[in-house]
């Protein structure tokens, strides 16, 4: 170790020791430190508010603000802005002057329109100012000025170098339902990303892709794939196509995605899935044909991740079920193959959904598929979900619940079926108990089953101090807690017990409740 290491260490190991000066650890970390390296002081004084750090990064301007860019036309300004040269560390930075360049063109129109004309006229396709021009068209203009942007975005000596910005642009034409004027557009647009694909589906790394949604909204097939959505989307409101039947342009360019082997094509066809209900109402037909079967892909493969990963974004309605129930039972036996951690927890969430508001049988056609194939996070985040689920319920959705499948799914789950109980489910089974009304005293019995391990209770006991279950099951709270105690789960600092202890005591106890209340307030010391 060096003498700069130690020093380091024995700074944040003072710190620590005026945080915490009874820490035996810190102590003698420090003891040791300062045996070996006897010239540092281990008496070190710090001002325990003060920020620990400062940013010390220099802060490089741009060579021009916006205002200075506008006085002079931008065709002037083009010698000088290609040729700026931003190797002195110390000078002005070539990014703040791409950011002056963006907001000279948001002010200014026309300035932005003539230094695009300028890089035509140069045929200069590869300037990063290309990328200032378009992130400023991006913002809301009049329909005169977005022709202009469209007339400049047809060049594909434009579409080779900067494929993603100009397909963020026209996916600004439509998003969020569209401009005002974005139907009067929509033939000039459609021609033009349809020459935008050949170039989108080469801006492409997925080399280290977990996401392919994530992916796609930063590469250029992500943006294009939305266009051809929200175009789709105002084209059926102006009754120029109509469901039942995918039409062109629209068929050939969701065609295009579909059949496209290359990682682009799987980053568009992950953003179709995030709008799978909207294409199955257009057109039932194409979408199993084409989409569905992504879901059912070998799990393993890039298709089945870009499916999911599209489709855990998106929105699932009810006209989806019938169309979803068989690949999600599918999925559910290969939920630990979902690379994205965040697909996997949303299919989580949404099988819990399907379970409870749509499912049959789910005690024997879904769960011996999902619980044995879960891993320990997935069978928490179930767990999890339910607990969630069942907060949301009035007693008697809570009845229709327990009656169809969750109590036979909590006894089987006591005996082991299909898998054996871990400590983080068992936390949070224990925790429904908080969220049920009626069925409070039952759901007690049902947790007295379960294996007695040390698995957290504070969260649990902190619920029903917020309740009124001691006032409403007495008896069954105190059963519950004899249980609690017994186990692991109740150490100190009993923080809440005290509370529900004497609320207990004022209820209406049958007389052998009473006793043991009495002695589990005498053997916990409180």
């Amino acid at each position: 170790m060096s003498e700069y290491v130690a020093d380091a260490k024995m700074d944040w190991l003072a710190w620590l020791h005026r945080i915490a000066p009874d820490c035996p650890y810190t102590t003698a970390a420090l003891e040791r430190l300062s045996e070996k390296f006897t010239e540092l002081r281990v008496d070190r004084k710090f001002d325990l508010d003060a920020p620990r750090f400062e940013d010390k990064r220099m802060e490089r301007h741009s060579p021009w603000t916006a205002e200075e860019l506008l006085d002079r036309p931008a065709g002037e300004w083009l010698p000088e802005l290609s040729g700026f040269d931003s190797d002195d560390p110390f000078g002005s930075s070539l990014r703040s002057l791409l950011e002056q360049v963006k907001e000279a063109t948001t002010q200014e129109f026309d300035w932005g329109a003539a230094l695009a004309d300028a890089l035509i006229e140069d045929q200069d396709w590869d300037s990063a100012l290309w990328g200032s021009l378009l992130g400023a068209w991006e913002a809301d203009i009049g329909e005169a000025e977005y022709r202009q942007v469209l007339s400049r975005l047809s060049h594909t000596q434009l579409h080779r170098n900067h494929a993603s910005s100009t397909c963020q642009v026209l996916a600004k034409l439509v998003s969020g339902g569209g401009h005002p004027y974005a139907a009067e557009l929509l033939g000039i647009a459609n021609d033009l990303a349809t020459l935008l694909w050949e170039h989108a589906r080469k801006d492409a790394d997925a080399s280290e892709s977990l996401d392919w949604f994530t992916l796609a909204i930063n590469r250029a097939a992500g943006p294009l794939a939305k266009f051809w959505l929200g175009s789709l989307s105002i084209a059926l409101r102006q009754n120029l196509v109509h469901r039942g039947n995918l039409v062109d342009p629209y068929r050939a360019a969701l065609d295009a995605i579909v059949r496209d082997g290359t990682p682009s094509g799987r980053m568009g066809r992950s953003v179709l899935m995030t709008a799978f209900a909207f294409v199955l109402s257009v057109d039932e037909e194409w979408t199993r044909a084409h989409l569905v079967p992504l879901l059912t892909a070998a799990p393993e493969s890039d298709d089945f991740q870009a499916g999911w990963d599209g489709l855990m974004y998106g929105q699932l309605s009810v006209p989806t079920i019938d169309v979803l129930t068989e690949p999600f039972q599918f999925a559910a036996g290969h939920v630990q193959s979902f690379r994205a951690p965040r697909t996997r927890e949303q299919f989580v969430a949404y099988l819990v959904g399907l379970l409870i508001d749509f499912a049959n049988d789910p005690i024997d056609e879904w769960l011996p598929r999902f619980l044995p194939s879960a891993g320990q996070e997935d069978r928490q985040r179930f767990a999890w979900a339910i607990w969630r689920r069942l907060g949301d319920m009035s007693d008697a959705e809570q009845k229709e619940l327990w009656n169809h499948w969750l109590r036979r799914y909590w006894e089987n789950r006591v005996d082991g079926v299909p898998t054996p109980l871990e400590d983080v489910e068992i936390e949070w089974m224990q925790n429904w108990l908080a969220q049920l009304h009626s069925l409070f005293a039952e759901g007690v019995e049902l947790a007295s089953r379960m294996p007695s391990r040390s698995v957290g209770a504070f969260f649990l006991i902190r619920r029903l101090k917020k309740g009124d279950q001691c006032e409403r099951e007495p008896d069954a709270v105190v059963d519950l807690l004899v249980r609690l105690a017994s186990s692991e789960s109740a150490t100190p600092p009993f923080f809440d017990w005290p509370e529900l202890i004497e609320r207990l005591t004022r209820s209406d106890l049958s007389e052998d409740r009473r006793e043991s209340l009495q002695e589990l307030r005498v053997r916990m010391e409180i």
